[in-house]
């Protein structure tokens, strides 16, 4: 009988260590920002920056990424160092050469800016940002979406963020050349 509860016991220690076992080490969180902007702009009556806006997951800190089905997904190890609701105002902030300072401010013209797409589709690296200034009086005086989507040279997320900073400074020079 001491036999058989011993073999119980070394067996149901056999199947609960190898059930634990994980597989491997869990690999770190990588976490990523937008670049510093290439572009200043001035002269270009923005007085505030309102906090950005995004759709669904695209405001929260993992990468969104498309599976191989078409779906979207979020990425478990590698995000972006703040939201990028906050990391593009921060960039637009220091583009139109303003502070946090110039958030609370009342009078001026407002840019608004709405996250469209910010992911990784296979091996392309996408971006849209629709861009809005109300003035004083809250009446809209410009409103224009841009669209960047770019193959990436290699399909790694390191190559996807730098693809989005490349991207990112482009929408930036066409928004400069756009305002009014």
């Amino acid at each position: 009988m001491k036999t058989i509860i011993k073999l119980s016991f070394i067996t149901l220690f056999i199947f609960l260590t190898a059930c634990s076992t994980g597989g491997g080490t869990i690999p770190d969180k990588i976490y990523y920002r937008f670049a510093e902007p290439s572009i200043r702009i001035s002269n270009k009556n923005i007085d505030k920056i309102e906090r950005p806006t995004a759709l669904g997951i695209l405001g929260s800190r993992p990468i969104v990424a498309e599976n191989s089905q078409g779906g979207r997904l979020q990425m478990n190890h590698n995000l972006w160092l703040e939201s990028p609701k906050v990391l593009l105002q921060n960039y637009l902030l220091k583009v139109f050469n303003l502070n946090n300072e110039n958030i609370m401010q009342k009078d001026g013209n407002t840019l608004s800016a709405a996250i469209i797409h910010l992911e990784k589709q296979q091996t392309t690296a996408i971006i849209e940002i629709k861009f809005t200034v109300k003035n004083t009086n809250d009446e809209i005086i410009f409103n224009k979406s841009y669209h960047q989507a770019q193959p990436m040279a290699e399909n790694t997320i390191v190559d996807f963020v730098h693809v989005i900073n490349q991207e990112l400074a482009a929408i930036t020079q066409q928004l400069s050349n756009d305002l009014p």
